[in-house]
């Protein structure tokens, strides 16, 4: 599904603003003409007249150049790549996961998301981001083991798993703790079943 368009309208305020800024120009122009030269009343007369329509014509060339401009604006959406759709999706149930209550099924839900966004897009960057949450809380009591994953029983047996070892794997790299000696990165293989996930672990274990 294409993004909705986003609008980005300028209001009739605005609009005005600048056509009184361009107008209080060309008045004060033309009382300089004015000033500097003499002219005879028909003169004055034929100029005020075409002074007039110049104001007018510029008036309306003002009005219908704001107008184009706000209309491509509105009909123009702003397209995010897959990336970043998956980016911001994941961003977004980590801070449901922190702002639920211990136990709730939204939290589980909200934490099974993030695991499934970073299998989906495994990426450097967001999995650098979502680890970087991980080590904000890591002290955090309800991000402990035996309250972070409270209802996971209500998923399935193999979403039950990857979450059990995507967690803990997250924990232990926050709190510098995983290494190959306690880590099976064959295990996180036969897990996952992800390959560029696979080698961001391995990545990072080396760089505590």
């Amino acid at each position: 599904m294409s993004p909705a368009p986003i609008s980005s309208t300028i209001s009739a305020g605005t609009v005005a603003q600048e056509v009184r800024a361009k107008l209080q120009i060309i008045k004060q122009n033309t009382n300089v003409l004015k000033k500097e030269t003499p002219v005879a009343p028909a003169e004055k007369t034929h100029q005020a007249e075409q002074l007039s329509k110049t104001t007018a014509a510029q008036k309306a060339a003002l009005t219908t150049s704001v107008k184009k401009d706000t209309i491509t604006l509105k009909d123009t959406p702003i397209r995010r790549s897959r990336e970043e759709r998956v980016y911001d999706r994941v961003m977004v149930s980590l801070t449901q996961y922190k702002e639920a209550k211990v136990g709730t099924l939204d939290r589980i839900v909200a934490i099974q998301k993030v695991m499934e966004g970073c299998l989906k897009q495994p990426k450097k960057h967001l999995l650098d981001a979502v680890l970087a949450v991980f080590k904000e809380n890591k002290d955090n009591p309800s991000w402990q083991e035996t309250q972070a994953l409270q209802r996971i029983a209500t998923l399935t047996p193999t979403s039950r798993l990857q979450l059990e070892i995507f967690f803990r794997l997250f924990m232990m790299l926050a709190t510098k703790q995983a290494s190959k000696k306690n880590v099976s990165l064959n295990q996180v293989r036969s897990i996952f079943k992800n390959e560029d996930f696979l080698n961001w672990i391995a990545v990072t274990m080396n760089r505590r």
